[in-house]
Formats: C-alpha cells, sequence, structure tokens
C-alpha cells in the first residue's frame, strides 16, 4: 500500500518463555512517530501483565517467531546462490564465519534489520526479497 510502512519491534522475552526467540510486533504504521511509540509502550506493558503471560497462545507465537528465522535463513541461502557466492565468500564480505553463515540458514541465528540492509546490498537484492 502506498504511504504505509511496516516496522518491526523487537522484545526481548524473559528466559522462562524461551532464551532464543524474540516477539516481534509488527504494525503498518501511517501514523506519527509519537502514535507508533504509544503504541509499543502498551505492547510492551501488556507483556508484562500475568495474563499475558499465563495465556496459550504464547507458545505458539515463540514458534511462529522462530520460524521467521528459519524462512529468512532459507530465502538467504536462495539469494546467495543467485548471487554465485559460497557460504565462506558472503562470511567474507559481512564479516561472519562459514559456521555462523550455515546458522544464519538453517534459522539458527536471526539478523537484526540493518544486518539484512547490508546483505541485500551484497547480493544485490531487496530487503523485501528476505521477508517475501
Amino acid at each position: 500500500m502506498p504511504g504505509v510502512r511496516a516496522i518491526a519491534v523487537t522484545f526481548k522475552l524473559p528466559l522462562s518463555w524461551r532464551s532464543n526467540c524474540s516477539i516481534f510486533a509488527i504494525a503498518s504504521i501511517s501514523r506519527t512517530a509519537t502514535e507508533f511509540q504509544m503504541i509499543v509502550t502498551a505492547v510492551s506493558l501488556a507483556m508484562k501483565t500475568p495474563a499475558y503471560q499465563q495465556m496459550s497462545a504464547i507458545p505458539t507465537l515463540l514458534e511462529d517467531d522462530c520460524s521467521i528465522d528459519a524462512r529468512v535463513g532459507n530465502r538467504v541461502r536462495r539469494m546467495r546462490r543467485k548471487a554465485n557466492l559460497t557460504q565462506e565468500q558472503l562470511g567474507a564480505r559481512v564479516h561472519l564465519s562459514r559456521s555462523q553463515i550455515i546458522a544464519v540458514e538453517k534459522g539458527e541465528r536471526g539478523l537484526y534489520a540493518r544486518e539484512l540492509v547490508t546483505w541485500a546490498k551484497i547480493l544485490k537484492c531487496s530487503f523485501n526479497d528476505f521477508l517475501v
């Protein structure tokens, strides 16, 4: 949609939930930054309530969130192959070891948005190619 931006916010979870996952609140925003900050604050406060922590949907949310890393990893692998780069070559360009590239491609290591921007430039694709 024209004029609408998707913004991803990562919340750190207590270790009691699952230590290697985050919850992504993705919102389509065409409002002011102040309104968005209020939304983020409301979501983060709601996540601290006992009622939210006891919801049965929480494990499903976490599993879905972890699958985001796996889907992005699959797309990274596809884009790397399309660019005719080995894992070692990509690793050298993004300053990661081959084992770290493997972890990204398996979805075991997530990427920050700023990393995806860099990777998109190196792999000559768009940021959205990793997400769609």
